[in-house]
């Protein structure tokens, strides 16, 4: 059971997140991270400063200087949609770049979650943004969700928003499956099963996914 003591909204786009039974205080990403918020970082030189990027990073960036490509990353949506296809490098190294860091999955799920099934509770029967069409049905775009648009009594229990579905995030938390990390919240290509609260996927770091994306943490 996840016991939560006090909540206070931060300044901007950051929630505040009380120090809990388990962790110390800390700020989130009240949203995913923007594809105008990581083109701010990629046109102020975030691919060329090696002081934000891990040395694991280091070593991927050698052979994928521009990632996955500004194209496939915008996958032609708008500005406020949430970025897709960044390895777990590239959001380590943006988070760096904003003063913060990846959440770890302790963070993630204490500002995500209640303690329901999904952030709001138990209930499927809401406008989230995963996929409905059954086991087979075909997925032909990118279908997120503006990042900052999603009906109140969707969010999680501090206010944060698309903790469900619109785009898997990275956490730093390895699964003990050697360099794998952990992805959480589900996208619009998953059924509802894969975006609960409960779900972790296992991710190699070096993917850019078109279903994966982030938000920081700020200690």
């Amino acid at each position: 059971m996840l016991f939560i003591l006090a909540v206070s909204i931060g300044i901007g786009e950051e929630l505040s997140i009380p120090a809990s039974t388990h962790l110390q205080a800390y700020r989130i990403d009240r949203t995913e991270v923007t594809i105008e918020d990581f083109e701010t970082f990629e046109n102020t030189g975030g691919y060329t400063r090696s002081s934000l990027w891990s040395a694991e990073g280091l070593k991927w960036l050698k052979d994928h200087p521009n990632g996955a490509g500004r194209t496939r990353r915008t996958s032609n949506r708008p500005p406020q949609h949430p970025i897709v296809a960044v390895s777990f490098f590239e959001a380590e190294a943006y988070c760096s770049w904003k003063g913060g860091a990846l959440p770890s999955n302790a963070e993630w799920t204490q500002a995500v979650c209640s303690e329901g099934r999904f952030p709001w509770g138990e209930t499927m029967n809401v406008s989230a943004a995963w996929f409905t069409g059954g086991k087979y049905g075909l997925i032909e775009q990118v279908r997120t969700q503006q990042a900052d648009v999603q009906s109140p009594e969707m969010d999680g229990p501090f206010g944060v928003v698309h903790g469900a579905g619109n785009v898997w995030e990275w956490t730093v938390d390895n699964p003990s499956k050697g360099e794998w990390r952990t992805l959480r919240g589900g996208s619009y290509a998953n059924l509802p099963s894969y975006c609960s609260c409960q779900h972790r996927e296992w991710a190699r770091p070096e993917e850019t996914r078109l279903t994966a994306g982030f938000r920081c943490v700020y200690r």
